[in-house]
């Protein structure tokens, strides 16, 4: 059985053939789908998805590209949201000062209030990093929580820092690309109990389907290249990883 620990089944390009991809999916073993919130109000069309498709888990959070639009009223919603609902994990939440669609400062403030969100209710956190990592894993050591640093995409130096703190790295179709050499290289050194795998459906399609929709029967492509680098069985890489996200 396999999880996709990180799809956005919510974003639109999905809506007209949802059923027909879960279904698909479910024909080559993917049973479950860790959907998590970016912007605010994604929260709540997550929790109505998760009412008609039973396979679709819920994470609770806001995206650091939303961190200006998290008001006071806002974040006490949201924890409201998260006492009613029973998500299984808060994000997708983190730092990203790629792009910069919300300051620094106030990306650091929403980043550790959606944390203390994940101590109140004892839960794993989903981690976005980007271009931010020695400030994620500086706040990340202010709290004692786990969860998974999403769409890893970096090299064993980086690995290394989020694996002392015991998080888990999610692997995406990245790990296809030709040019992805210095994770390649990491995902050699990283502990096959600590990898998760993702789909971050609609973005990053594997090589085959690079630049178009990324779907969730995907995941096998990724689940593929992991096996190739790690000289492990499909099977044997199966059940570990099934572990690891349990």
């Amino acid at each position: 059985m396999l999880i996709d620990t990180h799809i956005h089944l919510d974003d639109q390009i999905y809506q007209k053939d949802l059923k027909l991809l879960l279904q698909k999916a479910e024909k080559l073993d993917i049973q479950a789908f860790i959907n998590p919130g970016s912007t605010f109000s994604s929260n709540y069309e997550i929790l109505k998805l998760t009412k008609i498709f039973p396979q679709i888990y819920p994470a609770m959070g806001v995206h650091p590209y939303e961190a200006e639009s998290l008001n006071e009223e806002k974040f006490y919603e949201l924890k409201k949201l998260c006492r009613e609902n029973y998500p299984i994990a808060i994000g997708e939440i983190g730092l990203d000062f790629h792009y910069n669609f919300s300051g620094h400062v106030k990306q650091k403030e929403v980043f550790r209030d959606q944390l203390k969100l994940a101590e109140e209710f004892d839960l794993p956190v989903i981690i976005h990093s980007r271009k931010a990592e020695e400030e994620v894993v500086k706040i990340l050591k202010e709290f004692k929580l786990k969860g998974v640093v999403h769409c890893f995409s970096s090299n064993w130096d980086t690995a290394q820092k989020f694996l002392d703190l015991d998080f888990f790295l999610g692997i995406t179709g990245i790990i296809t690309f030709p040019k992805a050499y210095d994770l390649q290289e990491a995902l050699k050194k990283i502990p096959i109990e600590k990898i998760l795998i993702e789909t971050d459906g609609p973005y990053l399609a594997p090589a085959p389907y690079r630049g178009k929709p990324n779907l969730p029967e995907y995941l096998i492509y990724i689940l593929e290249k992991i096996a190739l680098i790690k000289n492990l069985s499909i099977i044997r890489l199966k059940e570990q990883i099934f572990r690891n996200t349990y």
